[in-house]
């Protein structure tokens, strides 16, 4: 250890005072809505009712998921499928029990009966 005298300090620099904070809008700021956000939940329920039990209720679940979407700013893309696929199997649907009627209809009409005269 020597006794020379340490080397005079730099001044610290100084940082610039931080910018002002922003002037608030005059309207304020719209509030997220309020409540949960369902969009998932509707759109997966949509889905699996549409293509396993009852496609109408996948047409509802659909369009609540699309619903929930557009008011919490999100893709509408599973309510759009469950939407669609509900309207499908529901004509699908249709179209089978018209092709059931039809085929019982033609079939009673057709089948067994023979007239013999009335002997």
């Amino acid at each position: 250890m020597t006794n020379e005298p340490l080397p005079p300090h730099e001044p610290v620099p100084q940082l610039p005072p931080p910018p002002p904070p922003p002037v608030p809008s005059p309207y304020g700021v719209a509030p997220p809505p309020a409540g949960k956000d369902n969009t998932q939940l509707f759109g997966i329920i949509g889905i699996v009712t549409a293509v396993a039990c009852c496609a109408p209720v996948g047409i509802l679940f659909g369009w609540l998921s699309m619903k929930e979407a557009r008011e919490h700013g999100q893709d509408q893309t599973l309510g759009k499928v469950a939407f669609w696929l509900g309207i499908a199997f529901t004509i699908l649907t249709l179209l089978g029990v018209l092709a059931w009627c039809a085929a019982l209809a033609f079939g009673g009409a057709m089948g067994g009966h023979r007239f013999d005269g009335g002997y």
